[in-house]
């Protein structure tokens, strides 16, 4: 049977802990070296002006189905750093953050992921030119590092953070055009690199699709999430102001 929740179709498994740093722990090997510049910026084709810095702007989305709260995602994002947490049912389940580039890729992301089984575990994704280097923090032992490919002007997901889902959509509208096509890291048990295609079918609306799920989005000129929906699976996305 078909699971119907988007933490089981979209890109990952939420209530087992497989998500980017399952995939980033796995790459990790004594034998791995740290690659100098982890931190550098991922570049993309074309060159984008980075803009001055502006000021946070926070809010809170909520994931539901039917009547049921399956999760909520606090963010706060400047033009170059995005920070969120992402709460299921009342418990932490990770929180990230995120430094943008200017073209709305993702230069680097540290990720905190809390299993239900307890526990914390760490780790970072630094993507430069047409690769990410994987770091894990292990506790009580050094950092291990290892270097996988990655398309240039990559955005990372971690399932099913509607954050993150945001900054494709918002990378979607600096590509330009009525659909773009956007590299997609998601590590995980599966595939690490996808691709996500987002239709602007009018200026304040697109549709998202990714890991064969069709997400339909209210979006305003940035491609900031303003509301949506997950059709096949019931789920309603509400964005609302911090509290």
């Amino acid at each position: 049977m078909r699971q119907r929740t988007i933490f089981v179709v979209l890109s990952g498994v939420l209530t087992s802990g497989v998500l980017m740093s399952a995939a980033i722990a796995c790459a990790s090997s004594p034998a791995s070296s740290t690659a100098s510049g982890a931190t550098a910026g991922a570049t993309a084709t074309g060159s984008v002006a980075a803009p001055p810095p502006s000021p946070a702007v926070e809010g809170r989305f909520v994931l539901t189905q039917g009547s049921d709260t399956i999760g909520s995602e606090h963010f706060s994002r400047t033009n170059d750093r995005l920070r969120a947490e992402f709460t299921a049912r009342g418990v932490e389940a990770f929180r990230y953050d995120a430094e943008l580039a200017p073209d709305a890729s993702v230069k680097r992301i540290r990720l905190t992921v809390r299993p239900p089984a307890g526990g914390a575990q760490t780790s970072t994704a630094a993507f430069a030119g047409d690769s990410v280097t994987l770091t894990r923090e292990a506790p009580g032992d050094s950092a291990r590092s290892a270097r996988r490919p990655a398309a240039p002007g990559s955005v990372p997901y971690v399932n099913p953070s509607p954050s993150l889902m945001e900054q494709i959509v918002r990378r979607a509208r600096v590509l330009g055009g009525g659909t773009a096509s956007v590299p997609v890291f998601v590590g995980g048990a599966g595939p690490a690199n996808v691709t996500a295609v987002v239709d602007f079918a009018a200026s304040d609306s697109a549709r998202l699709e990714l890991g064969g799920v069709s997400v339909l989005l209210r979006v305003d000129g940035a491609g900031a999430i303003l509301g949506g929906s997950v059709p096949s699976q019931r789920l309603t996305i509400s964005r609302t102001a911090a509290n």
